[in-house]
């Protein structure tokens, strides 16, 4: 899912908009954004991302108050954003102003397998966000006992991931 929130032409929303997008639809009219444009990770791009999430709009337009409770960065990040949201001070600033930041309660959670190396996301408090769907339940079949006296099965099972609450994932592109 992160690694195609952007594009135009997979994992698209019932609005015909990707998660992470410039004018998702309202249903009284009007869009939000889903996306900070052109922001590596920095104080400046945290706060945005923050910002955008609390004027984050409900179905009717109105601010739902919707939170962010964690990032998620491909491994190249990691340190970075550490260093932004959890250092004492302003990070890579000479005032010795405090960080803002700290106290939020943000987690770093990095992503090995996003496709990009500068894409990060926030993940919000929003309901119903990432929803796993079956498609075929579990087919197991016992195979046996291994060494240690557990019982081995094999099968196969399918699934479907789908995204319904756009509020769920914000995005920064590069």
């Amino acid at each position: 899912m992160f690694a195609q929130a952007f594009s135009t032409t997979v994992n698209l929303l019932p609005d015909g908009k990707p998660i992470c997008s410039l004018a998702h639809k309202l249903p009284r009219g009007g869009t939000f954004d889903t996306v900070i444009t052109a922001a590596s990770i920095g104080q400046t791009s945290v706060e945005a991302m923050m910002i955008l999430a609390a004027k984050m709009p409900g179905g009717h337009g109105i601010p739902v108050g919707v939170k962010l409770k964690k990032f998620v960065m491909p491994e190249e990040l990691k340190f970075e954003a550490k260093r932004v949201l959890q250092s004492q001070l302003q990070f890579d600033n000479a005032n010795n102003a405090i960080n803002a930041l700290k106290d939020e309660g943000l987690s770093v959670v990095t992503n090995r397998y996003l496709a990009s190396s500068s894409n990060w996301f926030g993940v919000t408090d929003a309901k119903l966000g990432i929803l796993v769907i079956w498609t075929e339940k579990p087919n197991l079949v016992e195979v046996g006992m291994d060494l240690n006296r557990a019982t081995v099965y094999s099968g196969n099972m399918m699934l479907g991931i789908s995204a319904v609450n756009p509020r769920r994932l914000l995005g920064s592109a590069i």
